[in-house]
């Protein structure tokens, strides 16, 4: 009924019957797997950090076609974006292990979508714990159907908003569709641990919202090449909460 607000719940592992999308031309312009696993072999790379095998290739390359396979039905990605899903959503998620704090072992991913970029980082980091994300309920429904085909143990999915949510602390915490930072912390403070940080995926021009965070945030902007992307450079905020009090004003 309209106005009515929904009760917060947390439906972490939903048992809601599945449809699958089917597979007919649910997948225009996606690479074949052979082009797949060669775009990812020859990006990782290029990447500073990720130690991948070539069975977690496997998974990543499989995962994209499951993306393409429900994009139709579930509106995952742009449709123009899946030739290049490698480049534009896989390597540019795997960018954010150069930043991962070494002791982070649980990891929330705010907003993943079709899980990005939690998914992708918790293939190459299976000692990590990840927590996806997500009020739209389609999107998760499709993140826990890849955890299962994936085999993927070190993966919770949640439909929630941050801001109802009481599944932390997280020592790291990553939202790649943000808004305004001011917002992101106000509305998921409480779920950060102290000295914790954000990752955040940003466009080049952050000034006017780095001044515009609370007092005692720490910001940083960093920059790195992202592999086989027509735009070459990623900028990415690393933001470090309190190390006490973790209160917004």
């Amino acid at each position: 009924m309209r106005g009515r607000r929904a009760l917060p719940f947390h439906a972490r592992e939903s048992h809601l019957p599945v449809r699958r999308p089917r597979r007919a031309s649910a997948a225009p312009g996606l690479p074949v797997e052979s082009v797949l696993e060669r775009q990812l072999k020859t990006g990782i790379r290029e990447i500073p950090d990720p130690d991948i095998s070539a069975a977690q290739i496997k998974v990543l390359s499989a995962y994209c076609r499951l993306v393409a396979q429900w994009n139709q039905a579930y509106n995952l990605v742009g449709p123009r974006t899946l030739p290049e899903i490698v480049p534009r959503h896989i390597l540019d998620s795997l960018l954010l292990s150069s930043f991962l704090p070494p002791g982070a072992r649980r990891i929330l991913d705010l907003g993943t979508g079709a899980g990005l970029p939690g998914l992708p980082l918790a293939v190459a980091h299976p000692d990590r714990r990840f927590t996806l994300l997500d009020r739209n309920r389609k999107k998760t429904r499709f993140v826990r159907q890849a955890k299962m085909e994936l085999n993927l143990s070190n993966i919770e999915v949640v439909t929630d908003e941050a801001k109802h949510y009481r599944g932390g602390p997280f020592e790291c915490i990553m939202a790649r569709a943000v808004s305004s930072l001011a917002e992101l912390v106000r509305s998921s403070a409480h779920l950060v641990a102290a000295g914790g940080v954000y990752l955040l995926p940003k466009g080049s021009e952050v000034e006017q919202e780095l001044r515009e965070l609370p007092r005692g945030w720490d910001a940083a902007v960093k920059s790195l090449k992202r592999p086989a992307n027509r735009s070459p450079v990623r900028t990415v905020i690393v933001l470090r909460a309190p190390d006490a009090d973790r209160g917004v004003p």
